[in-house]
């Protein structure tokens, strides 16, 4: 986070993503929902959004982060009911390694 800050300032016009991810829970066997403070620490640091793994992203989250300003991307979703879900909580953008087939399925 602290070598992206600094990118951001030396390169002010270069869109710039905080890549995060979530750990599953051994308990559990889930991932938990990402901490909203996550959005507070981009929105100070001038940031453009955030990449985050699906897993544990929720929609409020996301309306959150839009509320904010801030762009939010997911990666990598492969899964088209996955995907689709993304698409419903209004994600800016989705990493995937089948572009083709779920573009096709999500008529995109």
């Amino acid at each position: 986070f602290e070598v992206l800050t600094e990118c951001k300032k030396a390169l002010p016009s270069v869109p710039s993503y905080y890549l995060k991810s979530t750990k599953k829970d051994k308990e559990t066997g889930q991932y938990p929902p990402y901490d909203v403070e996550i959005i507070e620490q981009v929105v100070q640091a001038g940031l453009t959004g955030v990449d985050l793994y699906y897993k544990g992203l929720t929609k409020g989250f996301v309306e959150q982060a839009h509320q904010a300003g801030l762009e939010v991307h997911v990666w990598t979703v492969n899964d088209t009911e996955d995907a689709q879900r993304m698409v419903e909580y209004g994600v800016n953008g989705i990493t995937t390694d089948k572009p083709g087939i779920l573009r096709k399925e999500l008529k995109l």
